[in-house]
């Protein structure tokens, strides 16, 4: 709904905020049709920071010119993906903080798709920095490693 200009993210207060534009508040007040475009399934999706890649490239290619996994080709599993919130939720209730602080949906998918089995492995997905990790990731990785 941003690219299409119908949304907005200001970042004026405390917390990044969505606001409607012009043209959303005009949608919103008269209606209207709108189309909205879902992303490219096969796409390749960069899950990783850039100095990590090599780490999930298809097997036999190499880092410097190797071919990505598109997101289609990860195994979603939306279990995993919901006890992943769920651990996020309860940790930014006990926090005070909101969900979207400890991790955004996007890194949780990533964690969903790449499932690390460890720190050094979670610290190369994209979202995942020092900070968050040794505050919150320990409980994220026992929840993706079934304990």
């Amino acid at each position: 709904m941003e690219k299409a200009g119908f949304i907005e993210t200001t970042t004026e207060g405390e917390y990044p905020l969505l606001r409607l534009t012009t043209k959303g508040n005009e949608v919103m007040r008269k209606g209207g049709a709108i189309r909205l475009q879902w992303p490219e399934l096969r796409k390749p999706v960069e899950m990783l920071k850039r100095d990590s890649r090599s780490t999930y490239l298809r097997e036999g290619a190499n880092a410097s010119g190797g071919e990505e996994l598109g997101v289609s080709e990860l195994g979603f599993d939306e279990s995993l993906f919901d006890r992943l919130k769920k651990k996020r939720q309860e940790i930014a209730q006990r926090e005070g903080v909101p969900p979207f602080m400890i991790f955004h949906n996007n890194t949780l998918e990533f964690l969903t798709r790449l499932k690390p089995r460890n720190m050094d492995a979670a610290l190369k997905i994209r979202g995942i920095g020092e900070a968050k990790a040794s505050r919150w990731l320990p409980e994220f990785l026992t929840v993706i490693n079934g304990r």
